[in-house]
């Protein structure tokens, strides 16, 4: 579909603002530029479903964001060392890592380390 002044334009069905091919492509653009939908949604003015939407439509792949980190080998190695040695909190290595305090658990597990919170409760119940 195309306005008067020339401009294409493209209607999510239900929506009542169209969107322009340039408007598309500026969400493709930000999104490979490694923004989150959230900041591409703040960033042009539309909610993050309809961001969502036009990655879709426009066969975007959306899974590995900043919010689903993968945690390297390394990263790994320096959760087990500062837990271990150097005392540091799940919470704290999780901020310096940019991970949740639950991945820092997880591979405190898979490494068949016991977390310290876990021994408390344990001693309690005895």
């Amino acid at each position: 579909m195309q306005t008067k002044s020339g401009r294409r334009i493209e209607m999510r069905k239900g929506s009542r603002k169209p969107e322009t091919t340039a408007r598309i492509n500026k969400i493709v653009y930000l999104h490979k530029e490694g923004l989150s939908v959230r900041e591409i949604a703040e960033r042009i003015g539309r909610s993050k479903w309809t961001v969502t939407y036009w990655l879709h439509y426009m066969n975007v792949d959306t899974a590995c964001r900043a919010g689903n980190r993968k945690v390297t080998e390394k990263m790994a190695k320096k959760i087990v060392i500062d837990y271990v040695y150097k005392n540091v909190t799940q919470e704290e290595i999780g901020r310096q890592l940019g991970v949740s305090r639950r991945t820092v658990y997880n591979y405190l597990m898979q490494a068949g380390i016991e977390p310290h919170y876990k021994k408390k409760l344990k001693e309690k119940g005895k």
